[in-house]
């Protein structure tokens, strides 16, 4: 046996004080006595007080007290094996971020009314991962697939229009990489929504459907927009128009909506094309195909859980204090009014439910408090298990995600990891956003990913620009592929890493994770500080701090000349919207 609330066990310590004190008022009232009549006299002047029943009714106010207490702490046994499992399909939505999309023909805009629709799709998914592609000139994954619909809707949020650098629409580019983030294990459960108004400036869409097609993908295209088109607004840091976008002869471009290509690319796979409407039927179709589709297991997890027997002792309490109201130290019957007795018993049961009606609430956090415990001592896999059951009781707390993130990534669990501490970071504060980023970063690392990895690093950096691991670990990240894209240069058949053994890497390993548990809900391990309290006692100068900020705005000028480039070729074209 063992409960779930050990606490409220201290409360124990009152019973030999309660016990005192009955002792105490007992001896006292006798004294009182004595000092007004002798003994003699007693027996027959206080003929309707009893001593037994006063000391009857102590001993049922102590087993009140005990068993109240131990019903509090939540005693349990009889362990009971359960499997939760999930089942769905993948679900990657493909949203068109390009300047078109500013087009004022639907209201209020294009982008918006899209926005709307995948937030109305999100919002009907029971059980399906959802996964979030922003796509112009280009395509990248914005949400990875997950089943955390909260931290899905707070991507599509961030989404706007040109936060795609390169101009243009690609659809070809954004089947691409929305096949690439589905499962390529299986050639099934794969449902890819396209939403946008369909005008294709570059690439083989045939080809790209082809291969989606091939990889299982059942497309279906949402049409926003009208085939009438609108100019393209242009407007300014204040939100007004201040003229419409051009193409390189000066003429205004209409952007129109081509339902014709967008049908073609769900014909192609075996799904349907759809216009956006303000009633949003379109998007009620969808998901009744996707839930006629065969589904997969999602997730399937084993969690031992103790059956509750605080009802036991709960029942011990009731019928203590219901006998406590009922008795009377007197040695004749007591007259108790129902209607007071009854008022009595109901304000007792009231006191006593109240407090488990934050159990749930209460049980994350105990159940947090365990994780942490067995996370610091190295005990990942039942941390996971003890993480993952907090998450089951309080879904919405992010340093539930970044625990089990780095429970995850100690296992070498590296992909599921990372979805957690992506899904933390969309929903945690500063300081944990912060942390989220830099062990996100270890674990890509760790996995050869050196480009994301430094990527990484320099969204922590941004946030704490004073974090100096974060700064080693970016310089060495950027060194390790500095040398991998050497490597290749020189032969394609000796591309891999050195091993750990060179004597130059063994020196230049990446600062250890911020991997203890967040405390929030939990004590906090003893000495999870350690590591960092080493450094703690070195102030940052200034000039250090503007070393750190140049090594991530030189990264990031990198990125800004690549992407100029890119700018450059397509103004050939002169189609950048």
């Amino acid at each position: 046996m063992h409960f779930a609330r050990p606490e409220y066990l201290y409360l124990l310590w009152g019973i030999p004080v309660l016990a005192a004190f009955f002792a105490w008022s007992m001896r006292r009232r006798r004294k009182a006595l004595a000092l007004l009549i002798s003994p003699a006299l007693e027996r027959h002047l206080v003929v309707e007080f009893s001593r037994a029943r006063a000391v009857a009714r102590a001993l049922l106010e102590l087993v009140f007290f005990t068993t109240a207490v131990v019903a509090l702490a939540r005693p349990q046994w009889g362990a009971k094996l359960e499997t939760v499992r999930r089942h769905g399909v993948d679900i990657v939505v493909a949203l068109d971020t390009s300047y078109s999309m500013n087009a004022e023909d639907v209201s209020p805009s294009r982008l918006e009314k899209a926005k709307s629709e995948v937030r109305s799709l999100i919002g009907r998914l029971k059980g399906d991962r959802i996964g979030l592609v922003v796509f112009a000139g280009s395509a990248v994954v914005q949400c990875p697939l997950t089943l955390d619909y909260g931290a899905a809707n707070l991507f599509l949020d961030a989404v706007g229009a040109g936060m795609v650098p390169e101009p243009g629409t690609a659809l070809a580019a954004a089947i691409t990489t929305s096949t690439a983030a589905f499962s390529t294990r299986e050639r099934k459960y794969k449902v890819l929504v396209i939403v946008t108004d369909g005008e294709d400036l570059e690439g083989d869409v045939a080809e790209a459907t082809r291969r989606a097609k091939e990889e299982g993908v059942l497309i279906f295209t949402v049409g926003v927009g009208t085939p009438e088109g609108r100019p393209i607004p242009v407007r300014d840091e204040k939100g007004d128009v201040v003229e419409y976008r051009k193409d390189p002869n000066g003429q205004v471009v209409l952007s129109r909506l081509d339902e014709r290509t967008l049908a073609q690319i769900a014909l192609e796979t075996g799904g349907r094309y759809y216009r956006a409407t303000t009633s949003e039927g379109e998007l009620e179709a969808i998901y009744d195909e996707v839930s006629r589709l065969e589904k997969k297991e999602l997730e399937s997890k084993l969690f031992q859980n103790y059956e509750d027997r605080f009802q036991y002792p709960l029942s011990v309490a009731v019928a203590a204090m219901i006998a406590v109201l009922a008795m009377s130290e007197r040695r004749s019957r007591s007259r108790v009014r129902p209607e007071a007795m009854s008022s009595k018993v109901a304000l007792f049961l009231l006191a006593l439910l109240l407090p488990a009606a934050g159990s749930r609430a209460d049980s994350a956090g105990a159940k947090n408090k365990e994780g942490n415990r067995l996370f610091k001592e190295r005990n990942y896999e039942e941390a996971e298990k003890a993480y993952l059951q907090a998450q089951a009781e309080a879904p919405n707390r992010p340093d539930l995600q970044y625990n089990l993130g780095n429970a995850l990534v100690k296992q070498k669990k590296y992909e599921p990891g990372l979805q957690s501490l992506r899904n933390a970071v969309a929903k945690a504060d500063r300081g944990l956003r912060a942390r989220g980023w830099f062990n996100s970063g270890n674990a890509l690392f760790e996995m050869g990913r050196y480009q994301d990895a430094a990527a990484s690093y320099v969204e922590a950096l941004r946030i704490d620009p004073a974090d100096r691991d974060a700064k080693h670990n970016l310089e060495l990240a950027q060194r390790k592929l500095q040398e991998q894209q050497k490597q290749k240069a020189q032969s394609q058949g000796e591309g891999k890493d050195q091993p750990r053994s060179d004597r130059r890497d063994s020196k230049q390993q990446p600062k250890p994770d911020r991997g203890e548990p967040d405390p929030k809900g939990g004590d906090k391990p003893a000495g999870s500080d350690a590591a960092r309290a080493k450094q703690s006692d070195e102030s940052l100068s200034k000039r250090r701090a503007l070393e750190l900020l140049d090594a991530v705005n030189s990264q990031e000028l990198a990125e800004q000349r690549k992407r100029a480039a890119e700018r450059q070729r397509r103004k050939i074209t002169g189609k950048d919207w």
